[in-house]
């Protein structure tokens, strides 16, 4: 699916990152749920980023392979048939852990995932390596006030995600899923709210072409 024009705020606003209930234990809400409030709040698009593997996950780990991946993206494919059907643009990611260390990958699809069972072991560097090497984004998820970010074992700088979710915006009282990101995010996410015409497209210079 693809937009050339920015969203009826007059810029390319995108929600790049949400969890739905279908493969997120904190998720609260369907895919489809999410499509008509962030078109009436004025987005161009979403991602839905539901957390992985090693991360707050609601589908079984003991699962063969490909059914744990076919549930994982049913909150995606949720959101997207239901994007398609009114207008606004879905795409695939996710958020995977390490020790509460959490990063966003961008810009790859459910086929690459069904190839790449050993990815659920991998360390951030192997995990960096192969987004990149795939043509794919990683952003390191968090930056909250006072935490400290970790270089690791990543061989370059990584993008750190300084946007917020949302929960509503105040200038046209236009109420949007607070259930779309984890509880424990909540501070960080009111501070968000206020100026979402700031919350450009994360991954979007890996993306270049494809949105």
């Amino acid at each position: 699916m693809t937009s050339q024009n920015p969203g009826p705020l007059g810029a390319f606003v995108y929600e790049t990152h949400m969890h739905t209930c279908q493969a997120s234990a904190c998720g609260k809400s369907m895919g489809r749920d999410y499509i008509q409030r962030y078109i009436d709040a004025g987005y161009a698009g979403i991602m839905v980023t539901d957390h992985f593997y090693r991360g707050n996950c609601a589908v079984d780990r003991r699962l063969p392979w490909r059914e744990f991946v076919s549930r994982f993206c049913a909150g995606y494919e949720d959101a997207l048939n239901e994007g398609v059907r009114r207008g606004l643009p879905v795409f695939f990611g996710w958020e995977e852990n390490f020790d509460g260390d959490e990063y966003l990958i961008y810009g790859l699809d459910k086929a690459w995932m069904l190839e790449h069972p050993e990815m659920v072991s991998w360390t951030r560097r192997q995990q960096y390596e192969a987004v990149r090497a795939a043509g794919g984004c990683v952003v390191q998820a968090h930056n909250l006030p006072g935490q400290e970010l970790q270089p690791h074992d990543l061989p370059g700088p990584v993008p750190v995600r300084r946007g917020r979710g949302l929960q509503r915006r105040k200038r046209t009282g236009v109420e949007l899923p607070g259930d779309a990101v984890c509880p424990g995010h909540r501070q960080a996410n009111d501070r968000g709210l206020r100026q979402p015409q700031r919350r450009y497209h994360a991954a979007r210079p890996a993306l270049r072409g494809r949105l």
